[in-house]
């Protein structure tokens, strides 16, 4: 599945197809690291820098989460939560 831009998306809502209602509904997009730092105009170092810092602006589990319960899995980001995150991080306004 293709997203703006040509970045990989990720459907987590386990619903195959966008004929459901429902499906709609409940899908949210998740990008992998690197689309989602060009998304935030920074560096997959940079993403993961602020990711792991003190005064990170995002939350693990409701911007970002592993894609698998495996400790080397990579991570996947929603990518509407992270940028109104990071914007209001920057100062401005999401």
């Amino acid at each position: 599945m293709r997203g703006l831009n040509g970045q990989s998306l990720i459907n987590t809502d386990g619903l195959s197809g966008t004929n459901s209602r429902n499906s709609q509904m409940s899908e949210k997009t998740w990008l992998q690291t690197g689309p989602m730092a060009d998304e935030l105009g920074i560096s997959v170092r940079s993403i993961h820098h602020w990711r792991t810092s003190d005064q990170t602006p995002w939350q693990e589990g409701r911007h970002y989460k592993r894609r698998t319960p495996a400790d080397k899995s990579p991570w996947i980001w929603d990518s509407e939560l992270t940028v109104k995150a990071w914007e209001v991080a920057k100062g401005g306004a999401a």
